[in-house]
């Protein structure tokens, strides 16, 4: 069964079809600063070592010398990541690390930096939530590379949550609209549509043929109802939109194949999204 485009329903053309986010790519050392590091140590030679490593290498690093202190700290100034080492029993740490995760209203990656060396004290660490397991004496390197992981991890994670509440209100917004939208990707590939788009092709035969997914251009340059001509006119007057040729395109036309018996105009616009 061939699938016919649907007359009446708006093509959205999308040269970038949501806000990106900037790179989180590893940025140089000098730009790290951006990164608040929260430093749990209770040995003051230790701590004074770790601290000093991380801000050679560009950290904001914010000191605690308890798990009181920490958490009061982290409340104050969120922390991008953590870095605890502790002197008394492992479970002081484990429980270190919950409570501040616990406290943070967004994921917060925590390294737990420990002079126990065996593959059972690290299991143990990475099942109580540590993110990241380092031990002592530490590498200066190792570790600075270690948190800075951390802290893109943190940063792709915010973006996604981003990125998902864009789109939810994207679907909020394309819902609202009576009209039937649907957003079609530079390849020209549909990546949204609305709820009338949706039930407009249900209810005239369409379907999932014309839905998320399809190549909308295919669709209308393979029709071939009596609408085939029309279909393959909004093929080419589209892709002008896609190539920059024009800003936007429309087309009028009766459409005998559809269950209500009305004009169409299929509209075309492109939309860029302006970057964050």
């Amino acid at each position: 069964m061939s699938v016919e485009p649907i007359p009446g329903c708006t093509p959205v053309l999308l040269k970038r079809p949501y806000p990106i986010a900037r790179s989180l790519e590893h940025p140089p050392t000098a730009q790290r600063a951006l990164g608040r590091v929260l430093l749990l140590n209770d040995s003051l030679g230790s701590q004074h070592a770790v601290a000093h490593a991380l801000r050679s290498d560009g950290f904001d690093v914010v000191e605690a010398a308890s798990a009181n202190a920490a958490l009061l700290a982290a409340i104050e100034r969120p922390p991008d990541a953590v870095v605890i080492e502790l002197s008394g029993p492992e479970d002081e740490s484990f429980d270190s690390c919950l409570s501040l995760k616990a406290a943070s209203d967004t994921f917060l990656p925590v390294l737990y930096l420990s002079s126990r060396t065996s593959r059972a004290a690290r299991a143990r660490a990475l099942d109580a939530g540590f993110d990241v397991y380092l031990t002592n004496p530490f590498d200066a390197s190792e570790l600075c590379a270690a948190v800075g992981a951390l802290i893109r991890l943190k940063q792709q994670e915010a973006a996604r949550i981003a990125a998902s509440a864009v789109g939810m209100l994207l679907d909020d917004a394309l819902d609202a609209l009576a009209d039937h939208v649907a957003l079609i990707g530079s390849d020209s590939t549909i990546i949204a549509v609305n709820r009338s788009w949706t039930e407009f092709a249900n209810d005239n035969g369409a379907g999932t043929g014309v839905g998320v997914g399809a190549n909308y251009l295919e669709v209308c340059d393979h029709a071939t109802s009596d609408d085939a001509e029309d279909a393959h006119a909004a093929s080419e007057g589209i892709r002008r939109v896609l190539s920059g040729a024009v800003r936007n395109f429309e087309l009028e036309y009766p459409v005998t194949r559809l269950r209500s018996n009305a004009g169409i105009v299929c509209w075309c616009v492109t939309y860029r999204a302006a970057a964050p």
